[in-house]
């Protein structure tokens, strides 16, 4: 894919951190999005008089965006440099929060959502590539890993700042912090990113870059997800349309690729099946756990009758226990291998949903709270091995692209999820004859209208979560379809890849993740121990 990229200069383990550090900064804010505004979604349907639907358009709006731009801009931004899209992405989120705090109405607030995702899609494809080109590769899978964590962290405190700050001064100004942190972040990836340094130079300019299968690629993907996320207002002459529409623009996508002299997405990686099934049991690990964090903020608000503030005190042990084992399933796959971790992680998301799938208008928090501990440990631990598996399988001067195209499955996971549980609990509703509008039960009380919209509700959450708990079920297969590759031999016969601490390889292929994990505690302790002796 045209001219060579110079050398990378080799990155220092200080500059590796600080590298880190902006990626980390970044991501922050732009994960605290995805779960603050899902709890500010039911304050905003109350104060623009929405229903369900009409509401859902603010998260929907924001995951069709970054889902069609997500590709393209990983694409460019390994051709014109990795820093100034970086930067500019930033620029872009920072804008767009600004202008969703100051949205006087819902088509206001969608617009700028929309520019938020732009600028969130180019932060994430490039973020992810900066990672995996600064920690080197026998430490990619512990890059991937604190990754995780960073997104973990801001995972447990978007839903928590956010609940608190709607509480104090409203759903803008949720925005107002985003804006700002993003504008940081922004600056302080001015001062330390360079192209030298994390494989981000030039190899071309934009007119080089493949507009044809950017263009294709984006119209594809949005109107597999209009058709997806409408399929029940369109008539069937519309879903027909809608559905051939997007085969044919998914066709046309292809041929171009194969044909383009430098082609936007070299689709040749999909002959590696690592990557193959990797990306499958990701997009199948999405879906499955897509409708957890967006039905329950309205399911604890509306249902239950809980404060936004304390819905995110509620919703804290998912992240929570994705922070706990994504902060060490990246260095245990180093080591160990991905395949545990992703099909154990998997089972665990299974179990958590499942619990979430046995819940009523009067479920206790001792219920709720372990089943989202429980589905967040499982995120944590296969997420971070999942991702570096999938990286690992292409050359460096493609990760821009690849990062797109991890987040895009994502992200378009996640679309798809949302839009299948709003229809399903949608339904459930409406086919009682009522009508989809929670921001009116608090109006409503305890009325008999009330109590049935609830029920219907409830009802349509659970029949969701056993559906999304099967689609869980269906990405640990394709999980056991991948393999632990062989990483860097070269390193081992060295004795460069050695335990995480730099003892030994160990031969424990038969050790349990629990296991894996004691041991890892263990090391850290004796390191602990052993830097208080000297």
């Amino acid at each position: 894919m045209g001219s060579q990229p110079a050398p990378v200069e080799a990155p220092s383990d200080n500059y590796k951190w600080k590298a880190f550090s902006v990626m980390a900064l970044a991501l922050f804010f732009g994960i605290m999005d995805f779960g603050g505004t899902g709890v500010a979604i039911p304050t905003i349907a109350d104060d623009f008089d929405l229903e369900l639907r009409r509401a859902s358009l603010v998260v929907i709006a924001f995951s069709l965006a970054i889902s069609a731009v997500l590709l393209p801009v990983g694409g460019l931004s390994d051709l014109i440099g990795r820093r100034r899209s970086f930067i500019g992405g930033g620029l872009i989120f920072s804008a767009g929060a600004a202008a969703s705090a100051a949205a006087p109405g819902i088509e206001i607030l969608i617009a700028a959502r929309i520019a938020q995702a732009i600028g969130a899609a180019i932060v994430m494809a490039n973020g992810m590539a900066i990672v995996a080109v600064v920690f080197p590769p026998e430490e990619r899978g512990k890059g991937m890993g604190y990754i995780g964590v960073a997104v973990g962290v801001a995972a447990l405190a978007g839903p928590i700042v956010s609940g608190g700050m709607i509480d104090l001064a409203g759903w803008r100004s949720f925005f107002i912090l985003l804006a700002a942190g993003t504008g940081v972040a922004t600056i302080w990836a001015w001062i330390i990113l360079d192209d030298s340094r994390i494989g981000g130079q030039a190899r071309g300019s934009f007119k080089d870059y493949d507009w044809t299968g950017a263009i294709l690629s984006a119209f594809a993907l949005i109107l597999l997800i209009i058709v997806v996320t409408n399929s029940d207002d369109l008539a069937t002459w519309e879903l027909i349309a809608g559905i051939l529409g997007t085969v044919g623009l998914v066709a046309l996508f292809v041929l171009r690729e194969t044909r383009a002299r430098t082609p936007m997405f070299d689709l040749s990686t999909f002959r590696s099946g690592q990557f193959s099934w990797a990306i499958t049991a990701r997009f199948l690990g999405f879906i499955g756990t897509s409708t957890t964090f967006f039905l329950m903020p309205f399911y604890l608000q509306d249902i239950q009758g809980f404060a936004p503030s304390q819905v995110g005190f509620i919703t804290f042990p998912g992240a929570l226990g994705f922070v706990l084992t994504g902060a060490i399933s990246g260095r245990l796959s180093d080591k160990l291998g991905v395949k545990r971790f992703t099909v154990a992680g998997l089972i665990l998301v299974v179990v958590g949903t499942l619990l979430l799938a046995t819940i009523d208008e009067q479920t206790g928090l001792k219920v709720i709270m372990p089943a989202l501990f429980i589905s967040g440990l499982g995120m944590g631990l296969w997420i971070a091995p999942n991702m570096s598996a999938a990286i690992d399988a292409v050359s460096t001067t493609s990760y821009g692209v690849i990062a797109a195209f991890i987040n895009l499955v994502r992200n378009t996971a996640s679309v798809i999820g949302i839009a299948i549980a709003t229809a399903v609990v949608v339904g459930y509703i409406q086919n009682r004859g009522l009508a989809a509008d929670l921001g009116s039960l608090g109006e409503l009380g305890n009325t008999p209208e009330a109590l049935q919209i609830k029920e219907a509700f409830v009802a349509g959450m659970r029949v969701t979560f056993i559906v999304f708990a099967s689609i869980a079920g269906f990405a640990i297969i394709a999980a056991l379809k991948t393999r632990d590759p062989e990483r860097r031999p070269e390193l081992a016969r060295h004795g460069q890849l050695g335990s995480l601490h730099g003892g030994p390889v160990a031969s424990d292929s038969g050790a349990t993740v629990l296991e894996a994990i004691a041991r890892e505690t263990e090391s850290d302790r004796s390191k602990v121990r052993q830097q208080g002796t000297d």
